[in-house]
């Protein structure tokens, strides 16, 4: 991998972690993780979902299973390819839209919001991982939630393991990691190995516990934010699983929600912060029912992202 380009925007990693990340038992394991993810968060039917980081789609293809109006983001477009195969095979209505965390803003547009399986925390510089938090909170709409799920600091400094390999499907993971920038974050060197090849990463992600995360999604906007265990609600304790979610009902019209969970109106243009967008997000996005068309064909008219719409 170039040292030029950050491990997050190889496309090489991002196909070998479909590989070892989205066999059937994790397809499988998406029903009952939304099961948890709606006892969490308690959307009202039909609510507008955003899925962060939405991958292939397991979480957003569930969701809307369940009749919640879904936005898949991710930047891998090889990942967003098979969501739309598997919702227009579904005959479901989803909007896939390609774009980084880092840049994706739709102000006031979701009733709600999920960012699982620790895609977070993956720029070097703290200010980019803030602005993630801060376009989440902008693009919620007063009382939605945002729900996060993250490798916690306390849970990971626990269970830390230097080495490791594991196998699965073929291919054998080798993993070596350290803990720098005296716990701020975690560097791990992943080699996979098959049959025929040989390919090697190092990753560098920040780690946080929950009272520096709870700081980030309150530097955002949020007021309150409460720390748990795990998607089935237990407490971030000593006996944490690896993930954990903060959440936060504020008394007054916002939510925030860490496992990590948040939130914010619909309208017919994006936004960054508070005003039009000037950069390269800078488009008109019609969310209204009647764009919803059985082609792949709702475009986003930007200079970075597109998005369909697939519905039976």
């Amino acid at each position: 991998m170039s040292d030029l380009i950050p491990w997050h925007e190889d496309e090489r990693f991002w196909e070998c972690w479909r590989k070892w990340s989205f066999s059937d038992k994790h397809w499988e394991s998406a029903r009952a993780e939304v099961d948890q993810i709606l006892a969490l968060t308690n959307p009202a039917p039909g609510s507008a979902i955003l899925d962060l980081c939405c991958g292939p789609g397991r979480h957003s293809l569930e969701l809307a299973r369940r009749g919640f109006a879904v936005t898949g983001v991710d930047r891998t477009e090889s990942y967003l390819d098979e969501a739309r195969r598997r919702a227009g095979d579904e005959g479901l209505c989803i909007e896939f839209v390609r774009s980084g965390m880092g840049e994706f803003c739709a102000p006031n547009m979701f009733d709600g919001a999920i960012n699982m399986f620790t895609a977070f925390g993956y720029f070097e510089d703290e200010a980019s991982n803030q602005r993630v938090l801060s376009n989440l909170y902008h693009s919620l709409r007063d009382g939605g939630v945002l729900l996060m799920e993250l490798a916690g600091k306390e849970a990971g400094a626990r269970k830390f393991t230097p080495k490791d390999w594991t196998e699965q499907n073929g291919v054998v993971r080798l993993l070596e990691q350290k803990i720098i920038g005296d716990w701020s974050f975690v560097e791990s060197r992943w080699i996979y190995l098959t049959e025929t090849e040989r390919i090697e990463f190092t990753l560098k992600l920040w780690l946080y516990s929950a009272k520096e995360l709870a700081d980030m999604l309150r530097e955002a906007g949020f007021r309150s934010v409460t720390a748990f265990g795990g998607l089935d609600g237990s407490p971030y304790d000593e006996n944490a699983s690896n993930s954990f979610s903060p959440l936060r009902k504020s008394s007054q019209s916002r939510m925030s929600e860490i496992h990590h969970r948040l939130i914010r109106n619909h309208q017919q243009s994006w936004w960054y912060e508070e005003g039009p967008q000037k950069g390269p997000f800078d488009f008109i996005y019609d969310m209204s029912p009647a764009t919803c068309h059985s082609e792949r064909k709702r475009r986003i008219c930007s200079t970075g992202a597109t998005g369909w719409a697939c519905c039976s």
